[in-house]
C-alpha cells in the first residue's frame, strides 16, 4: 500500500453511549457454539434507533439457546426468555402448541398463582397455563426485534478499552 496521509483534525473516536436506556432493534444475529461446552447461542448486534445516538451499534448480546453448561448443568435461558417478553419474538408452547407473537406473552408466575401450582418467577404459557416446559421459536426471526434496551459496559478481557453491553431488555422508552 502506498504511504498516505489520514486528516485526523475533526475526525470521530471511539465513545461509550452512556449507561442507561435506549431504544433499539436486531440489526445482525449469528447462530454460534459456545466455546466451553458447545451449546447453541445467538449472538446479537443492536442498532438505536433514536435520540443522540441513533444508528451506534452495541454488538456485545450473546443469547443462549439450550444445551449444559461446561459443569453440564442445563444453560440459564433467562436473557431469550426476557428476550421472547419484551420483544414479541415468535414462539411456539412446546405443552399446548399455540404459538404466540405478542410481547408480554409469557406470563411469569407470582405468589398469586401458587394456588395453581406455579412457582414464583416460572414461565407460563398464556393460552394453556401450564409451566412451558420447551419453546420452539425460529432464530432467524430475531433480527429485526424491537425493544428498550438498558446500556451498560464491560471491559475488554485482558485489556483495557471499555465496550458497550446489553444490561437487560425493557419495554420501548417513551
Amino acid at each position: 500500500m502506498p504511504i498516505m496521509d489520514s486528516e485526523l483534525e475533526g475526525a470521530s473516536t471511539f465513545s461509550l453511549i452512556p449507561s442507561g436506556l435506549v431504544n433499539a432493534h436486531v440489526s445482525e444475529k449469528e447462530d454460534k457454539l459456545s466455546k466451553d461446552s458447545k451449546a447453541p447461542m445467538a449472538q446479537l448486534e443492536w442498532t438505536i434507533d433514536e435520540g443522540e445516538h441513533q444508528g451506534r451499534k452495541i454488538k456485545f448480546d450473546t443469547i443462549m439457546l439450550g444445551g449444559k453448561t461446561k459443569d453440564g448443568k442445563p444453560q440459564s435461558l433467562g436473557n431469550l426468555c426476557s428476550f421472547i417478553y419484551y420483544t414479541g419474538y415468535p414462539w411456539t408452547c412446546g405443552h399446548c402448541g399455540v404459538e404466540h407473537t405478542d410481547k408480554h406473552s409469557f406470563h411469569i408466575g407470582t405468589k398469586e398463582d401458587a394456588d395453581k401450582g406455579v412457582k414464583i418467577g416460572q414461565y407460563v404459557c398464556p393460552d394453556c397455563f401450564n409451566p412451558v416446559p420447551k419453546i420452539s421459536h425460529n432464530t432467524d426471526l430475531m433480527k429485526g426485534q424491537r425493544c428498550g434496551l438498558r446500556v451498560g459496559s464491560r471491559k475488554e478481557e485482558g485489556g483495557d478499552r471499555e465496550f458497550n453491553k446489553v444490561v437487560a431488555y425493557t419495554d420501548l422508552q417513551e
